[in-house]
Formats: structure tokens, C-alpha cells, sequence
């Protein structure tokens, strides 16, 4: 989950790699966000269900925050922090109809104008250019989103691929931002992960499918000189307050 601790070790990031010398390579930075994704759900967070072998090698080999909260219950002004350090209150894009204040710099932004190779690919209809998420993007992908309605097809396989492919020319140092939407409400079946037919069941399976294409990314990225960040936009609700899902 997002918090201002984790906001603050991304900007801390973009600071850090303005100050490497010739002699000091600045690393390379992956940041995975997967949409709606409650870290209580996890194999190395107390899951004891197989869902995501990926994510808890990455936990294992790194460095866990363990008092995160997300700033918003929902994607765009969460993702937007990420990016900008702010508060939603400060950076406008709190609704369907608002956008990111252009005026502010962003993550990509700054750490494009550091010389870094900058990619995004997502799978969400609000983290598009549309609602200011694209800038500082050398490349921008949102073509998933053509492959269907993501509330009624899978699209972790597809945004996988298709941000393999993008990525086959990375210059060095390069910044990726990979946004899986899947584990999203409404859960879909998957027949390889059958743990039940209770929302949390099939909320799980969705995890466990995202995890295996995110194992893919990560053979890719997750080596030399980077560094990967990986988070989620907000969490779900299973009846634990009364409530559901993240509306």
C-alpha cells in the first residue's frame, strides 16, 4: 500500500540518481503497481494459499513497509501521489473529471530530465494521458485497454507482453512503471487457480494470475544495476467494516 513513507523513498530515488557521477552508474527503477491488491492477501504478508511466489521473492530480497497506508480508496488520486508527492488535495486529481495539475512535477518528469529512458505501461482507463498520468513518459502504452472491457477480460498476459516488447530497445539508466489491473472487482475464474467460489476466493485467484505474469516482468527487470518498487494503488473490502469491495 501507498504511504508518505514510500512517497518519500521514490522522490528520495529521483534525487539520489541526480547525484550519481560518471563514476557512479545511477541505477535503473521499476515501479509495479497492481490495482487493487491488499497486502493481507500475500504469501509472505500470511496468505497461506500460493498466490504469489513472485512478489514474495521480491519481499524477501528486499525491503518491506509494513505501516502503509494508501492515501485514496481508489486509483487515480493514490497513483497520482505516487507520482507526485503530494496530497490529493494539492494535486487535483480527486475525481472522474479532474485531471493531475499539469503545473506540478512528476516522478517520470523529473527523473527524464536526469537522462533517464522513461516507459509506462497500464491497464487502467485513469492512469491514461487523459488524466495527466503520461507526462514524462518517453513511451506510453495504454493499448491493453483495447483488448476489452478490463472488468471482463484478464489483461495481466497482454500488458505483460506487450511491455516486454516495449521495452526490447531500454536504454540505460531507464525508468519502467508496469500497472496490472486484474485482482480489480469484478473477479474472473481461473480454472488453474481453484480455491472456491467465495469473492475472496476468486479475488485470490486473480492474484495468483497476476503474480505469474509479473514473475515474467521481473526476470526481465529485476537484475544489474536496478532497483524495483512494488506497490498497490489501495486495498478491498471483504465485509470487514461493513462494506465491500473499494466503493
Amino acid at each position: 500500500m501507498i504511504s508518505r513513507r514510500f512517497v518519500a523513498v521514490l522522490l528520495f530515488l529521483a534525487v539520489f540518481v541526480g547525484s550519481c557521477t560518471r563514476e557512479k552508474k545511477p541505477p535503473n527503477l521499476v515501479l509495479i503497481t497492481v490495482d487493487t491488491l491488499r497486502p493481507d492477501r500475500l504469501g509472505y504478508n500470511g496468505n497461506a494459499r500460493r498466490v504469489s511466489p513472485a512478489v514474495d521473492r521480491l519481499a524477501s530480497e528486499g525491503v518491506v513497509f509494513s505501516n502503509a497506508v494508501s492515501v485514496s480508496g481508489w486509483t487515480l488520486p493514490s497513483v497520482a501521489t505516487i507520482f507526485t508527492g503530494r496530497y490529493p488535495k494539492d494535486h487535483g486529481a480527486v475525481d472522474f473529471h479532474w485531471t493531475l495539475d499539469a503545473s506540478l512535477p512528476t516522478l517520470p518528469e523529473i527523473l527524464r530530465e536526469r537522462g533517464y529512458d522513461t516507459y509506462g505501461f497500464v491497464s487502467h482507463i485513469m492512469l491514461t494521458p487523459t488524466y495527466g498520468m503520461g507526462e514524462g513518459f518517453l513511451t506510453f502504452d495504454s493499448s491493453v485497454l483495447n483488448v476489452g472491457h478490463p472488468h471482463e477480460i484478464m489483461t495481466s498476459q497482454d500488458l505483460t507482453e506487450i511491455a516486454l516488447r516495449g521495452m526490447r530497445n531500454l536504454k540505460e539508466p531507464y525508468f519502467v512503471w508496469v500497472h496490472y489491473f486484474d485482482p480489480h472487482f469484478a473477479y474472473l475464474e481461473h480454472p488453474q487457480y481453484a480455491f472456491g467460489p467465495r469473492d475472496v476466493d476468486r479475488y485470490d485467484a486473480e492474484i495468483a494470475y497476476t503474480d505469474y505474469y509479473i514473475d515474467d516482468l521481473l526476470k526481465v527487470t529485476d537484475r544489474g544495476n536496478t532497483i524495483v518498487v512494488f506497490t498497490s494503488d489501495h486495498g478491498e473490502e471483504f465485509g470487514e467494516h461493513a462494506g465491500q469491495y473499494h466503493y
